[in-house]
């Protein structure tokens, strides 16, 4: 049976992911507040360190009313991305 499980056990992991992201300010443009995310996703075999899969996220932008809620928007579009874009090979990199 192909599947995997999460755990916060390192030592019970076969896999490890490694996820960071964070957003920067940029400009205003009259009353819209744009953000740019940045992220990476890496994956590496526990045993021998070797990486699986790796991707970035490179300055996804966010617009809202303040950059609280424009920070917000670029990780949702993040989110969306990785599901539209990226996930097919993340999974298939992890279940090979």
């Amino acid at each position: 049976m192909e599947g995997f499980e999460f755990t916060g056990d390192r030592l019970a992991a076969e896999l490890w992911v490694d996820v960071k992201a964070n957003s920067e300010q940029g400009s205003v443009s009259g009353s819209i507040f744009i953000t740019y995310l940045n992220g990476m996703i890496r994956v590496a075999d526990i045993n021998d360190g070797k990486e699986i899969y790796s991707t970035t996220l490179d300055r996804i932008k966010g617009y809202g009313l303040d950059y609280d809620r424009s920070s917000q928007d670029a990780y949702n579009k993040a989110v969306e991305a990785l599901e539209k874009d990226y996930i097919t090979d993340l999974l298939n990199s992890i279940l090979q």
